[in-house]
């Protein structure tokens, strides 16, 4: 996924600590070996094609979108406001809960399941990969993701919202309705 969008690195970094933290050092030896060959490729696939090992797409922007006082030109942790966090969700151009409204229900299958203290590593992952992208989007220079339809930005954290919704039906006010 890191391939694909730089973003998803926040998603492996998040899986990753919260693996150590509960010392489940098998899942994060088997993620390791899973990306050590993509990850020599895409090494010496940025050598070969732009003369350095790690560039990002930020890195051939328009100067006139960057701001030398951002993170990488773009990432501005001081920018984020309210205001932002309800576009993202809410506008009708790019936001999250305006085309998927069923993700409203996630947080409760996330409550239902810390609850019931169901499969803590994945919970705690899921929740923190949310919060985090939401984070990283409202403090990014363009979060409205340009001329876009949908939340552009969102795509990485779309699996945790779903799994939120897994865990709806484990609540018992919830199990009439969703049997």
């Amino acid at each position: 996924a890191v391939l694909m969008d730089y973003s998803s690195i926040i998603c492996l970094a998040v899986l990753t600590l919260n693996l150590a933290q509960k010392k489940q050092w098998n899942p994060l030896i088997n993620i390791f070996k899973g990306g050590i060959i993509p990850a020599a490729l895409y090494i010496f696939y940025h050598a070969y094609c732009f003369d350095a090992f790690w560039v990002t797409a930020a890195h051939f922007s328009n100067p006139a979108f960057l701001n030398k006082s951002h993170v990488g030109g773009l990432i501005n942790l001081s920018q984020i406001d309210r205001y932002t966090l309800f576009l993202i969700l809410f506008s009708s151009q790019i936001g999250l809960l305006t085309f998927m409204p069923v993700l409203i229900f996630a947080p409760l299958g996330y409550i239902a399941a810390l609850r019931q203290k169901r499969d803590p590593i994945l919970i705690h992952t899921g929740i923190g990969i949310i919060i985090i992208m939401l984070i990283f989007h409202m403090s990014f220079n363009g979060w409205y993701g340009g001329n876009v339809m949908g939340p552009r930005y969102q795509i990485i954290a779309l699996p945790f919202w779903v799994l939120g919704l897994l865990y709806l039906k484990t609540c018992k006010p919830w199990n009439y309705f969703l049997s």
